[in-house]
């Protein structure tokens, strides 16, 4: 599975809790895990009014993007033949990104999960 399928199924699942109310508009929720996943369903369920607490065992966000500066992401290669698989970035409404290194790619979610997640969310991390 890509990151950006990662991401869609996230915000998928943010909208579809809210929609059916099995979580409301001000109402705590946790999400497990603060990769490309659990940072943009986190995002989601923030934009949308809930107040999200992030729990990660790492010591910090998106701990399998590290290092890995020679690992190329590009969110339609997988796609390819069909139209649009050649797009320069995800087009996502939330934690978007450009195609480039790992490196990259983690720098670019990194600032819009710090964007998106200001309070209402918090970050949890093991020590």
């Amino acid at each position: 599975m890509t990151i950006y399928s990662q991401q869609v199924r996230a915000l998928n699942l943010a909208a579809a809790l809210l929609a059916s109310e099995r979580v409301r508009v001000g109402e705590r929720v946790v999400v497990v895990g603060a990769g490309a996943a659990g940072l943009t369903c986190a995002a989601g369920l923030s934009m949308l009014g809930a107040e999200v607490t992030v729990l990660e065992a790492r010591a910090e966000i998106l701990p399998l993007f590290r290092g890995g500066s020679t690992r190329w992401l590009h969110p339609g290669v997988y796609d390819w033949p069909l139209e649009g698989w050649d797009r320069d970035r995800a087009g996502l409404p939330l934690l978007d990104w450009a195609h480039g290194p790992a490196d990259r790619v983690r720098a670019q979610l990194e600032e819009g999960a710090r964007w998106r997640m200001g309070s209402p969310c918090t970050m949890v991390f093991a020590t």
